[in-house]
């Protein structure tokens, strides 16, 4: 028997199963802001048909809904395969998306700013590009998952270069 303390404890729920508008459905990653604005990222069905669940769904650690941006499709804007999303310092939210193989940049109010990549394995291409996160000078971190290799990008998408291999 384990003598162990838990250093956590259940304290509340946030959202909940909704296919749009407040809640969640298929929950694949979240970002806090330094405002305190928890982005939900919501990879919903197998298609990448328009207009499906897949979105952002914005709130507080409190659980007050703030609103929703995105939904699938492949335009601008749109997510087909979301995977990973995280918050620069100046409050623009990015995700990445393993099917269009690219990065899709919005403020932090949800408005489309911008998007890079494509395909392939060249400097700023992705293959299957997932995780993603800022490093403590504020370059986005992409792993690039079929490619093996961490790719590193300044805020606007310019190539600060790469590393790992298959092994």
């Amino acid at each position: 028997m384990s003598t162990h303390k838990s250093l956590y404890k259940y304290n509340h729920t946030i959202g909940m199963f909704n296919l749009f508008g407040r809640g969640f459905y298929n929950p694949v990653d979240a970002a806090l802001s330094s405002e305190g604005v928890l982005y939900v990222l919501s990879r919903a069905g197998s298609g990448m048909a328009e207009g499906s669940p897949k979105r952002v769904t914005m709130c507080t650690l409190n659980g007050d809904y703030l609103g929703e941006f995105s939904m699938g499709g492949t335009d601008d804007g749109m997510l087909a395969w979301p995977v990973s999303i995280a918050v620069s310092s100046d409050g623009n939210v990015y995700v990445s998306d393993e099917f269009l193989n690219r990065i899709s940049v919005f403020d932090k109010g949800g408005h489309f700013l911008d998007k890079w990549g494509a395909k392939g394995s060249g400097d700023g291409e992705f293959e299957s590009p997932s995780g993603i996160t800022f490093d403590k000078d504020d370059n986005l971190l992409v792993v690039d998952s079929v490619n093996n290799r961490i790719q590193r990008y300044t805020k606007d998408g310019r190539s600060l270069g790469s590393w790992g291999q298959g092994g």
